[in-house]
């Protein structure tokens, strides 16, 4: 995904639904009931790159690049114990 994000980007969180689901069971205040990717991660894009936004247009070419290979929107529902 270079040249969009370096090594050291800390906000970016590259990480599987087993990873996080095992993050969030680390927790005694956490039941973690599921953990999945969601269905509407290539329409949130679509619609956001059809928007007149400076930063959507930037986005088009690291949507481009990585070509549905990495990117996508994680749901996590969980019950404070």
């Amino acid at each position: 995904m270079q040249p969009f994000f370096s090594p050291s980007t800390d906000d970016i969180h590259w990480y599987t639904c087993d990873w996080w689901q095992k993050l969030w069971e680390q927790s005694p205040n956490v039941y973690v009931e599921s953990v999945r990717e969601m269905n509407c991660f290539s329409k949130a894009w679509h619609e956001w790159l059809q928007c007149d936004n400076d930063h959507a247009r930037d986005n088009i070419a690291l949507l481009n690049a990585d070509d549905g290979k990495y990117m996508n929107l994680i749901s996590i529902i969980a019950t404070k114990i």
